[in-house]
């Protein structure tokens, strides 16, 4: 029985999470079989990679796997972040819940805690960030070409053949990509991880904004 809970069971949770919403970890039997155990206790420990806070939590269960038992844990998910939420150890009990051996389990889970969207009080002026130019594509083709002379080492599918008819050259079209100013946004984190939260969420709406500007 040992043996069992320690290979067969399995702790997940929902890759992505929003901050401060309802989060949940799950525990299970691989495969779906059933998986009996008097009494089971499991000590998880969650550190959020990104503010380095830590909360350990303990969950109990008694009886058999037949679907996955779930926690609500809506404290691990506070802050911003990346979690690590790993099982390390637990204890099984015998049928009267006195005696008990300790186990060793190794189970890691991963959770990205997504920030809400918060608009700020300055909006980056999209206006200012067009088009300056056009230069040559590297590879591939575009909608927007540059008419210009034939070179040694041009692909003759880019030739124009309709414009070289009527010259004595021949004429290539150069496909184009344009030139679009660069925008660097650069968020400022500090050790206090609520106002970090809002810096999160400040950054989140101006990318937005700026991919659909």
């Amino acid at each position: 029985m040992i043996r069992s809970v320690r290979s067969d069971i399995e702790i997940f949770a929902k890759n992505n999470v929003y901050v401060k919403d309802d989060f949940y970890i799950a525990i299970s039997g691989k495969k779906k079989k059933p998986l009996f155990c008097p009494m089971l206790t499991l000590n998880i420990k969650s550190t959020n990679l990104t503010t380095n806070l830590c909360k350990n939590i303990k969950i109990r269960f008694s009886g058999t796997f037949t679907k996955p038992l779930i926690r609500q844990c809506n404290s691990l998910t506070q802050h911003c972040g990346q979690l690590d939420i790993v099982c390390k150890n637990g204890k099984v009990y015998d049928m009267l819940g006195i005696f008990f051996i300790p186990i060793r389990i190794k189970k890691h889970s991963f959770v990205r805690v997504l920030p809400k969207s918060q608009k700020p009080e300055i909006i980056p002026d999209s206006s200012n960030f067009t088009v300056t130019g056009y230069k040559p594509k590297p590879v591939g083709n575009s909608e927007i070409y540059e008419l210009r002379e034939y070179r040694h080492g041009d692909s003759l599918r880019n030739v124009h053949w309709k414009l070289s008819s009527k010259s004595d050259d021949l004429i290539v079209k150069e496909p184009n990509v344009p030139i679009i100013k660069n925008c660097l946004i650069m968020p400022f984190f500090g050790n206090n991880a609520d106002e970090n939260d809002v810096v999160f969420a400040k950054l989140m709406y101006v990318c937005r904004y700026m991919i659909k500007s």
